[in-house]
């Protein structure tokens, strides 16, 4: 583990030698770096935190309490906070992000929403990749798709199971190296593939 994690670390360090202008990240994957002085934020201006009302229950409560109060932050920057809600978790990332806000509220258009569609299908464990392949061959879904599933061994297994009928697909999960990860998207916005199966849970098997 601790060579995977210095391995790691390594790669973002290269990366973060360019000095990119943004950065995005999760407390998990910045707090670590910034421990290791891997990547400083004392040159920070702006600090945007997207999905505000979810990211304390996604288990990132620790991280975020390190990040505000482990020193890291410049004195001076602007934070932004984004949240679809107006939660307790906002209320309490506010006041360790923030210093009397301004608050600004964007009212959904009703017309926009009234082009919204949700589909949802019940079918058996078994039948899922059936459907799955029926609603891509028939092309029910138009366009460039991303496909969600429970974990890294089943998006494999889908991947297989489709390559039998040719469509071809790309997998992006959290056990491939960062660079993958990065030749995946970059492949699929160049029209390689049209279908990513993602999952963002670990394989559970040993």
């Amino acid at each position: 583990m601790l060579v995977y994690f210095l391995t790691l670390i390594s790669a973002y360090r290269i990366i973060l030698s360019d000095q990119p202008d943004v950065v995005v990240a999760t407390p998990a994957r910045i707090v670590p770096l910034l421990q290791s002085k891997a990547v400083s934020l004392q040159s920070l201006e702006t600090l945007v935190i997207d999905e505000a009302d979810l990211i304390l229950t996604y288990g990132h409560d620790e991280d975020v309490q390190k990040l505000f109060k482990g020193g890291y932050l410049p004195k001076l920057h602007q934070s932004l906070l984004m949240s679809a809600t107006m939660t307790e978790d906002v209320v309490t990332l506010k006041g360790l992000a923030l210093r009397s806000p301004a608050i600004l509220r964007l009212e959904e258009s009703k017309d926009e929403a009234a082009n919204l569609t949700q589909f949802f299908a019940r079918c058996t464990e078994e039948d899922k990749f059936l459907l799955t392949y029926v609603i891509l061959k028939l092309k029910l879904v138009k366009g460039k798709c991303l496909v969600f599933v429970n974990d890294v061994e089943r998006s494999y297994r889908l991947k297989l199971f489709l390559e039998q009928f040719s469509i071809r697909s790309c997998v992006l999960n959290p056990e491939l190296p960062l660079n993958s990860r990065y030749h995946v998207v970059q492949e699929f916005n160049r029209g390689a593939y049209d279908y990513i199966i993602a999952t963002d849970e670990a394989s559970h098997s040993a």
